[in-house]
């Protein structure tokens, strides 16, 4: 599979000497080679790739046996990276906490994830109440290799929905070919069809590369705000029905 930012040349035209013995003819030349492959980021100096399932391949051969006076074969290949993204149903629970498990081990907190596959199962039902949606992004051999995990919230100062984004996560040999931006844009027509006023979400201060995505896209740090949270026994205590 082409990764990120690869580029390969290899050239083998040095006339290297063919083993045994062959007959000398006039005008012949011997065979040369030129390979040159790009990549998908590579390709994408040529043309914007889109968030569908997409595939392209395009060889031009000029084989010297089949051209006697030709003295090159030559080999063009332009691969980019082929996804999808689609809604992720109940069956999908396993695939996704393999996800959230990878976006932990990046985020340095995987001693404090403990997805559950059967409770994940049960809050992606399409009757659950409350549940959580989820967007899955797929490889064209069908391996989960993205997600993007929401809910909805609510604002009393616009008396309109929004979109908390929980999780958006993307594998890391992936990286680099638009899978998370397709996940942001599905997202986003998610809440601009839902009638949604805002779309949330957190990143983690030391993540700069990300920060300096979002704010790319329009996004703004909440900085006067603090995020407030109860959990284990004081969460238990405020919850007691005794007071």
């Amino acid at each position: 599979m082409w990764t990120r930012k690869t580029m390969i040349f290899i050239a083998d035209g040095d006339r290297k000497k063919e083993k045994g013995k062959r007959k000398k003819e006039k005008g012949k030349r011997k065979k040369e080679k030129i390979i040159i492959a790009y990549c998908g980021e590579c390709f994408r100096h040529f043309a914007t790739p889109t968030p569908q399932l997409f595939i392209l391949h395009f060889t031009l051969l000029i084989d010297a046996v089949i051209l006697p006076f030709q003295t090159h074969y030559f080999s063009f290949s332009i691969l980019p990276f082929a996804f999808k993204i689609r809604p992720a149903t109940s069956e999908d629970a396993p695939a996704l906490v393999d996800l959230i498990l990878g976006l932990a081990e990046y985020e340095r907190l995987r001693h404090e994830a403990a997805p559950d596959v059967e409770a994940l199962r049960r809050h992606l039902a399409p009757d659950a109440s409350p549940r959580c949606e989820a967007l899955i992004a797929e490889d064209n051999a069908g391996r989960p290799v993205g997600l993007a995990l929401y809910f909805y919230n609510y604002s009393t100062f616009l008396t309109a929905w929004g979109i908390f984004l929980e999780d958006l996560f993307v594998v890391p040999e992936c990286r680099g070919q638009g899978i998370g931006m397709a996940l942001l844009r599905r997202l986003g027509q998610r809440a601009v069809e839902q009638g949604c006023r805002r779309l949330d979400w957190n990143v983690l201060d030391w993540n700069e590369p990300a920060i300096g995505f979002y704010k790319s896209l329009g996004a703004r740090p909440m900085d006067d705000w603090t995020t407030m949270r109860l959990t284990g026994e004081a969460l238990a205590t405020l919850g007691r029905s005794d007071g």
